[in-house]
């Protein structure tokens, strides 16, 4: 690039080749808008809500680099770290998402069975205590049995859960019953507990009974500690197979 020196001694820029003085150009607010939108763009893996930070560094990075004849090469620039940004953490905070649900339904799934296996074995004070929070369970399983023969209204308890429809034919069937998934939602109640609903079909005797068992994960934040919960749900999950009907 050429210059003149004016009178003073300071150079010139007016004999400067337009090209030249691209690097001069103001940057666009668009630009740095992009730029920071990229910048937070981390943030959408901190929650769902936060999602919109990298669509809207897509959209603004987009604008800006379809400007390209007129916006400088620093604007489009930092219009390209924007949108890089934005589709890396755009794309890894939903997929980072699906992949953790998928683990923690699986992980549920896997409680929920265990736990009717005890039903099936007739160990129901043992499943008993998977229905109560870690902090009042029984820290030793040869003290469960004491603590129910000493506790009458713990044991009153026990027998109106397993009692009510659906148990009742699980512990009545014990083994000889067959058990088919037949359904499953998940519902997030707050950021420390989730919890997810499995609808089962019970069949033993020429008799289908539905069964929803609510499997919770508690996240205690004090103490650093995730604990699981298991149970009746109250609604069941919506059915993915056709209505229940008698077995031949």
């Amino acid at each position: 690039m050429s210059v003149s020196p004016d009178p003073l001694g300071n150079p010139s820029l007016d004999s400067a080749d337009p090209s030249e003085l691209e690097s001069y150009q103001a940057i666009s607010g668009w630009a740095i808008a992009s730029l920071i939108l990229g910048l937070l763009s981390p943030l959408a893996l901190t929650q769902p809500t936060l999602w919109l930070i990298p669509l809207g560094g897509l959209l603004v990075s987009l604008s800006v680099l379809r400007r390209r004849g007129r916006e400088s090469s620093s604007s489009q620039n930092l219009a390209t770290f924007g949108l890089i940004s934005a589709l890396f953490f755009g794309t890894l905070a939903p997929a980072r998402l699906l992949v953790r649900e998928a683990i923690l339904r699986n992980s549920a799934r896997h409680f929920a069975a265990a736990w009717m296996e005890l039903v099936q074995l007739g160990r129901l004070r043992d499943a008993h205590q998977w229905t109560l929070s870690a902090s009042t369970r029984i820290p030793r399983a040869d003290l469960v049995d004491a603590f129910y023969r000493e506790h009458p209204e713990s044991q009153k308890n026990l027998e109106r859960l397993f009692a009510k429809p659906g148990l009742r034919e699980l512990v009545q069937a014990g083994k000889k019953a067959t058990i088919r998934l037949d359904g499953t939602q998940q519902g997030t109640i707050d950021r420390s507990r989730e919890e997810f609903v499995f609808n089962y079909i019970v069949e033993y005797d020429s008799r289908q009974t539905p069964l929803a068992i609510a499997v919770s994960r508690f996240h205690d934040w004090e103490l650093n500690r995730i604990e699981w919960t298991v149970g009746l749900a109250d609604t069941p999950a919506k059915p993915s197979g056709p209505p229940l009907v008698p077995l031949p």
